[in-house]
């Protein structure tokens, strides 16, 4: 509602905080926004846009790794990302994958492709939604990206650089 909350014991910070002299938090405003789940789809609502996508979750009551996952140029959340997905699962890495701008029939423009405002804005909101869920462990949050979606990544990791662990692509050359 309008006061998370966050019960600190130990399992995301990797120390129990009863035997802590002295625990700092850096808070960061996510915004206002709502996330419905449909299975291993997602929809994300804020002010400014709607995200749909899809969300995998490894078996088991653990804390696991993400990544999120962005599509080359006319790819999808279900076409490309819901594959690479499926490839890290049984490594026991979740994953979270947006239809970003340049998706399947969706705008190309040099200004929408890539690392634009609009897709940024979408990737964050993935790290946001990620930063919601019990089962994320916050300290191992990845990016992952294919062509377009590479580049996009490479920007990402530059603006999130401390909310993401590492960053990996394909076919991700820039010119």
């Amino acid at each position: 509602t309008t006061r998370p909350t966050w019960p600190d014991d130990g399992t995301a910070t990797g120390s129990d905080p009863a035997g802590a002299t002295g625990r700092f938090y850096r808070l960061r405003p996510l915004g206002v926004f709502t996330v419905t789940f449909n299975g291993n789809n997602f929809t994300y609502i804020d002010a400014d846009r709607t995200i749909m996508g899809t969300i995998s979750q490894p078996m088991g009551g653990e804390r696991y790794p993400a990544a999120i996952i962005s599509h080359g140029q006319g790819g999808s959340a279900t076409g490309y990302s819901a594959q690479k997905a499926a490839e890290f699962l049984p490594w026991g890495l979740g994953s979270i994958a947006p239809n970003y701008a340049h998706q399947l029939n969706g705008d190309s423009s040099p200004i929408m492709s890539g690392f634009s405002p609009e897709n940024l804005a979408r990737g964050i909101a993935c790290r946001n939604i990620l930063a919601t869920l019990p089962w994320v462990d916050q300290n191992r949050v990845v990016l992952w990206g294919h062509s377009k979606g590479a580049w996009l990544s490479i920007g990402l990791a530059g603006v999130i650089a401390d909310r993401i662990v590492a960053a990996g692509n394909s076919a991700g050359g820039i010119v």
